[in-house]
């Protein structure tokens, strides 16, 4: 196959590198990041990461209708989520709406809540599971799930004729993942045909690496946490990764 590096080709490469160089200072900076900042009640504990939301543990184990309230209903944890993304709080608004009309979570404790996203929200079950709910299904087009991705033992969605989609996960661990095991998962990723993209992030081939979509599982391995970032590799990915190796800008 022939590649013709074109002008706009070219400036893509060279903004590319640009947003490296840029990623490479903020990776930098991570490292000399603050410790977590703990905010107590008698109800909930509020961890904060640099000024942002990052978890929110219960006093006791929560019905999951009940952790929903909770987080709505603070003032403090509300004006966090609205501070994240306007419509993560609408998410949560609705998931919530959703929950109380299925029955497939009546029983369901959950002791935290692990994560928020652009369309997901993450609890902690009181087994030490990982419940995921999204907003649309987090396997795009109907793929099945890959090696890659961080293990499911179940999912379905909430309501048959809802938006919210549910996934019981492997809880897994994050913070000590480094650049080189994200490349290899990457790797892999590449080899079975998919590639990965960010939907907070416009430009998909900027080489940017987001270790916020990663986790470790239990047996030690690295798994991508947000499935909806993995997609068929085609047509121009290809180029474009090839350009991405030919100018060392991964």
């Amino acid at each position: 196959m022939t590649i013709t590096i074109t002008p706009e080709i070219f400036i893509q490469v060279m903004k590319n590198k640009e947003v490296r160089l840029e990623r490479e200072k903020a990776e930098a900076a991570a490292k000399m990041q603050a410790p977590d900042v703990v905010v107590s009640n008698s109800h909930t504990k509020i961890i904060y990461s640099n000024n942002f939301l990052k978890s929110v543990e219960f006093a006791e184990p929560n019905r999951l209708d009940t952790a929903i309230f909770v987080l709505k209903n603070n003032a403090k944890i509300s004006d966090e989520i609205f501070l994240l993304n306007g419509r993560v709080f609408k998410n949560l608004v609705q998931l919530g709406k959703e929950i109380s009309k299925s029955s497939e979570f009546e029983d369901v404790k959950v002791k935290s809540l692990l994560g928020l996203g652009k369309i997901s929200i993450v609890f902690e079950t009181e087994d030490g599971k990982a419940l995921k709910f999204s907003n649309g299904n987090q396997f795009k087009d109907g793929r099945e799930i890959q090696p890659f991705d961080i293990p499911v033992e179940k999912s379905g969605k909430v309501l048959p004729d809802g938006n919210f989609y549910y996934y019981y996960e492997e809880k897994a661990t994050q913070g000590d993942i480094n650049k080189s095991e994200v490349k290899t998962l990457l790797k892999r990723m590449k080899e079975l045909g998919y590639r990965l993209v960010d939907y907070r992030n416009e430009d998909l081939y900027c080489g940017a690496i987001n270790f916020s979509q990663f986790g470790r599982g239990k047996n030690g391995a690295v798994y991508l946490l947000d499935h909806e970032c993995a997609v068929k590799a085609v047509g121009m990915d290809v180029v474009k990764s090839f350009l991405k190796t030919l100018f060392r800008l991964w």
